[in-house]
C-alpha cells in the first residue's frame, strides 16, 4: 500500500499540483518527496533534497542509510 501511495502522490505531483506529505516514514520520504524539511519545536530546523537530508541526519534517516553508514555512501532507499 506504501507503494501505491507513492505512485498517486507522484502522479498528482507530476499533473502540477503541489503535495505535501506529513510522514514519520522516512522510506517513504525519501522515496517520494522532491524536498524533505524536519520540524522541530514548531519551526523547520532542516530542508534538503532527499538523498542530502537522510545522509546527513544521523538519528532521523532511513533505515537503508543507517545500514550502510560508513560503507558505502550516498545509499539512502534499497
Amino acid at each position: 500500500s506504501k507503494k501505491e501511495l507513492a505512485a498517486m502522490l507522484r502522479d498528482i505531483a507530476e499533473k502540477g499540483t503541489a503535495v505535501v506529505l506529513v510522514t514519520h516514514d522516512t522510506e517513504l520520504a525519501a522515496e517520494s518527496a522532491d524536498v524533505c524539511a524536519m520540524l522541530f519545536g514548531g519551526e523547520i530546523v532542516s530542508v534538503a533534497a532527499p538523498d542530502e537530508f537522510f545522509a546527513e541526519n544521523y538519528f532521523y534517516t532511513t533505515p537503508a542509510r543507517r545500514i550502510t553508514r560508513g560503507i558505502v555512501d550516498g545509499i539512502t532507499v534499497f
